[in-house]
């Protein structure tokens, strides 16, 4: 069953914490942590302060490699990174792979060719992710990926400095 989950990618990126809501504006997950530099991480948390997972930095850089664990046991590693202008692929592990556009932010999550997640900048200012995912069971590292792949670290430096209006935040969570 599809279903489409939101969080500020801007607000992570500056107070290290946003709430994950769905359509209804109930929070499902929560994100805290930092991204950037070799040993940060992004952790996801249930509703109720439970960690669930974890994608950890291991190198520095616009291809950082990171590693993700559940219970503190890797689950899967990037293994390969490769950009080509803003256009990615990171191979997570021999099934997973996540492709996408560094400059539109807009990303699908497959394993195998089974596509798991799309997610794309959702509001007027683009600052929320739109994460609908196809395979519920996915959703933290599908979530984990997306707010690593989204940091500021991780884009282009021809996309980063372009001038943005402010505008009211749409979504109003």
């Amino acid at each position: 069953m599809k279903m489409c989950l939101y969080f500020n990618q801007t607000e992570l990126d500056h107070s290290q914490v946003t709430k994950v809501v769905d359509e209804h504006h109930h929070t499902r997950f929560l994100i805290m942590g930092t991204w950037g530099i070799a040993g940060d991480s992004f952790t996801i948390y249930s509703p109720q302060g439970i960690e669930i997972l974890e994608i950890k930095q291991l190198t520095a850089g616009k291809n950082a490699a990171f590693t993700i664990l559940a219970n503190k046991t890797p689950v899967m590693k990037s293994n390969w990174h490769r950009s080509f202008l803003a256009t990615e692929m990171v191979l997570l592990s021999s099934s997973w792979q996540a492709i996408g556009n560094r400059r539109t932010q807009k990303y699908q999550i497959r394993q195998y060719t089974k596509l798991i997640a799309k997610a794309e900048p959702f509001g007027r200012n683009g600052q929320w992710r739109q994460v609908c995912l196809m395979d519920n069971e996915s959703t933290p590292i599908v979530l984990a990926l997306i707010a690593a792949l989204g940091h500021p670290q991780m884009m282009p430096l021809f996309g980063r400095h372009k001038k943005v209006t402010q505008q009211p935040d749409t979504f109003g969570v």
